[in-house]
């Protein structure tokens, strides 16, 4: 019988306690000398306060808008092409036999260090933090007075910038393009093959313009307003943080959560007295796993 007492850890007043033993919590009564803890009923209003300190990328960047156009900078590379209404101008000489068409394509270039791509018989246009249609009718304008009824044609070879990085626990960490449609969190992870672990100990932290936010990765798949749009320069850093839990008042094993945290209910601590030292060197909760309800 003494024996059967001493092991059972829960019901035995003369084992030693640090903390709240599972008689005192069912009384609601508290040892002035023990560590403090409180009882919460989980009602659907403690839920809602609860969800509205939930970490999210909304909160913290709170223009929704989808990505704006996006803009030469430097080192992008730039194809310009000038169409002529006739032959016998600027571009296009009068015997030019046969062709496809009234126009040339220039080689390909890239925004200098300047900010500027050069267009012969217009100079240097200014391209940096422009748009194409922008930098186009600056051609035009350059050549109006000259060329036949000029007409240019400015688009994005390659784009070296308006880039976006995915790194971290990802199948193929790497660093791309901003797409001019507008993508979200979740899309760019995919492009990076996805998160190599399970969702449940999964978290993204995103940075932007010197601002930095870090969420679980459930909180971008279950709330629609924390997979926000992606923006040029954004760095997207997926890893993994894996919640422990101790299994053994005596031993204080750690042992990871192996299931999604709706499978874990929060109770009043099942194993007895929890030294205050020890709970500070393993984590301020004690969880009881338990199986979902059917």
């Amino acid at each position: 019988m003494a024996a059967g007492i001493a092991l059972s850890g829960c019901t035995n007043p003369m084992m030693p306690a640090a903390g709240p033993q599972s008689w005192d919590v069912r009384a609601h009564t508290q040892d002035a000398d023990s560590l403090p803890y409180a009882l919460v009923n989980v009602t659907p209003q403690v839920m809602a306060v609860l969800a509205s300190y939930e970490p999210g990328f909304a909160g913290m960047f709170t223009d929704s808008r989808p990505p704006q156009e996006i803009k030469f900078g430097i080192g992008d590379i730039v194809s310009v092409t000038v169409f002529e209404a006739a032959a016998g101008g600027l571009f296009i000489p009068s015997q030019a036999g046969v062709r496809p068409g009234n126009f040339v394509q220039l080689p390909n270039q890239a925004v200098d260090a300047r900010g500027n791509i050069t267009v012969p018989y217009a100079g240097a246009v200014r391209a940096l933090n422009r748009t194409p249609e922008e930098v186009q009718q600056s051609v035009i304008n350059a050549l109006k007075n000259r060329a036949i009824e000029p007409q240019v044609v400015v688009s994005l070879v390659e784009q070296r910038t308006s880039l976006i990085s995915v790194l971290g626990e990802v199948n193929t960490p790497s660093r791309f393009a901003a797409s001019a449609s507008g993508e979200r969190i979740l899309d760019e992870i995919t492009r990076a093959g996805g998160p190599k672990g399970q969702g449940f100990d999964t978290k993204v932290m995103l940075e932007r313009n010197g601002k930095r936010a870090t969420v679980p990765f459930g909180a971008l798949v279950y709330n629609s307003k924390n997979n926000i749009f992606a923006r040029a320069n954004d760095t997207i850093y997926v890893f993994r943080e894996p919640q422990t839990f101790v299994e053994d008042r005596w031993h204080f094993r750690k042992r990871p959560f192996d299931r999604k945290p709706d499978q874990i209910r929060i109770g009043a601590p099942r194993l007895g007295a929890i030294d205050i030292q020890r709970k500070r060197e393993v984590g301020e909760g004690v969880f009881d796993l338990a199986q979902p309800p059917p």
